[in-house]
């Protein structure tokens, strides 16, 4: 590979870096700009610098494929070098996929891990539901920066704040003390499997009442 080949792949591969890197995930999981970046940079400078780094993305990539095609023209054997010009491009092309690829794949895997995290934790004991929301947290920061959140560790948290209310959530942890319409927990349940806290409606009726009720 000459010199001139090495700094066209360099181009096409800084180029393709920003969109792939940051542009796939958000297009993906989330908002087309973070929330974090908006509050950090402010509306309006965020879009400056975004247009900026589109316009430095395409100069990159359009100085890459010219200096490829430049190296092609000056060779010795012209068809060969578009051959491998052709080449270098798809291998460009791969790389780049399997770059956004193993973003695609991290993130993913930091939102099941904080989805696997706090939704085992459903139902235990307070002090457990709460370390659970702590060990996620690490993960969950992640997630929260593509605007996205774990339908689980919602949840988790959620109960947790009814139970501060004095209200059951769905899955009552075994050392709450709170209340289910009418009914209060522990005072009120004599089974000795786990609780839940339910909704139902009666005849049909729009209006919906709580009730303990076995796992």
């Amino acid at each position: 590979m000459t010199a001139g080949e090495l700094k066209g792949i360099k181009l096409i591969g800084a180029g393709l870096a920003i969109p792939l890197c940051v542009g796939v995930p958000w297009a993906l999981f989330g908002d087309a700009v973070p929330d974090a970046l908006k509050g950090f940079f402010g509306p309006r400078a965020l879009g400056q610098l975004t247009a900026a780094a589109a316009i430095l993305c395409a100069v990159l990539l359009g100085r890459g494929v010219f200096t490829l095609i430049r190296e092609a023209r000056a060779s010795e054997d012209p068809r060969a070098a578009k051959r491998k010009l052709l080449i270098l491009l798809l291998a460009s092309s791969l790389v780049s996929g399997g770059l956004s690829a193993s973003v695609f794949a991290y993130y993913g895997s930091q939102h099941q891990q904080a989805s696997l995290t706090c939704s085992a934790a459903e139902g235990l004991a307070i002090p457990l539901q709460r370390q659970a929301l702590r060990d996620a947290e690490s993960a969950l920061s992640k997630v929260r920066f593509f605007n996205e959140s774990v339908y689980s560790c919602e949840k988790l948290a959620s109960g947790l704040k009814r139970i501060e209310q004095g209200e059951c959530p769905e899955l009552v942890p075994p050392d709450a003390r709170c209340r289910c319409g009418s009914q209060r927990f522990p005072e009120d349940w004599s089974e000795a499997r786990p609780a839940k806290c339910m909704r139902y409606a009666d005849d049909g009726s729009r209006r919906a009442e709580r009730a303990l009720r076995a796992k």
